[in-house]
């Protein structure tokens, strides 16, 4: 396929004759032009990486946070299982204050009624009524 260019003289404003060019030799033209602006600006910035990187200070500031997330007593990894650990002993608190307002209520209950009483020493310490038989069903 070919592909026709027009160019203009902007001088005088007269048309040149129409040029044919081959729509593979614009293609190459077209990939070595944006490939040489693409790869100076790779260039470009890879320099620019590198004198960041190879920069002292930086180079300092990288050895210190390795040494202080993963050889320190207190790196990262001692920090997250302690996090853990932290978290599962504040579940442990949560549940055992609600179990022990759960006791306390069920004493205030045995404290003060008669009925709540009776009916806890048979079911904990199977004791019974006169004239009363006592089943205990083991499973």
């Amino acid at each position: 396929m070919l592909a026709k260019v027009l160019l203009f003289d902007n001088l005088s404003k007269t048309n040149f004759p129409e040029l044919i060019i081959h729509k593979k030799e614009l293609q190459v033209a077209l990939y070595c032009f944006f490939t040489e602006i693409c790869f100076s600006n790779i260039l470009y910035q890879m320099k620019t990486v590198l004198r960041i990187i190879t920069n002292k200070y930086m180079l300092a500031i990288v050895v210190f946070a390795l040494l202080m997330l993963f050889f320190s007593p207190y790196d990262l990894f001692t920090i997250r299982e302690s996090q853990k650990e932290l978290d599962e002993l504040n579940n442990k608190i949560e549940y055992m204050t609600l179990e022990s307002d759960s006791m306390d209520t069920e004493l205030q209950q045995l404290k003060t009624n008669p009925e709540v009483l009776e009916q806890y020493a048979r079911e904990s310490y199977h004791h019974k009524k006169d004239g009363e038989d006592v089943y205990v069903i083991v499973k």
